[in-house]
Formats: structure tokens, C-alpha cells, sequence
């Protein structure tokens, strides 16, 4: 996601323990995003999150729940 922006890439801190994985699977550089404004990273989440959630399948998902749950209300319901 950082990426497709023009935030600066900072130097991976080679004393970090992570830093080596974390540069094998990203590249060198991270992204420091605690100086973002709190409304800044809420967009860039709630945009990620959205780009990559199938909203078909959780509504499927809420709608076979929403099922589920009536059905054992009643089971319970019926032995009581």
C-alpha cells in the first residue's frame, strides 16, 4: 500500500532485530507512520482494508450466522 504513495522511505534500523526478514520480504527502507495525523492513518487503513475484503462473502458469512443463531434459539427454546 506504502508503496503506490510518496511517503519517504526511511533506512531499515539495522539493530533491530526484525530488520533482516523484514528486508527480505519488503526491500530496504520501511515507512515510519507514527507522524502521521490520527485521520490520516484511519483513511489509509480503512482504505486497505477495503481494497482487500470481499464484501460478498461477509455478508454471506453474516447472513448463514444470522441463521445459525435463529435455529439454536429455537433448540433452546424447545428444550427449555
Amino acid at each position: 500500500m506504502f508503496k503506490r504513495t510518496n511517503f519517504r522511505k526511511d533506512p531499515t534500523k539495522t539493530t533491530d532485530s526484525r530488520a533482516e526478514k523484514y528486508s527480505a520480504r519488503d526491500g530496504a527502507g520501511c515507512w515510519e507512520l507514527d507522524g502521521l495525523p490520527p485521520a490520516v492513518l484511519r483513511d489509509l487503513l480503512d482504505t486497505a482494508i477495503s481494497d482487500s475484503t470481499d464484501f460478498e462473502k461477509v455478508n454471506a458469512i453474516l447472513k448463514r450466522e444470522e441463521v445459525d443463531r435463529a435455529q439454536l434459539e429455537e433448540l433452546v427454546r424447545r428444550a427449555a
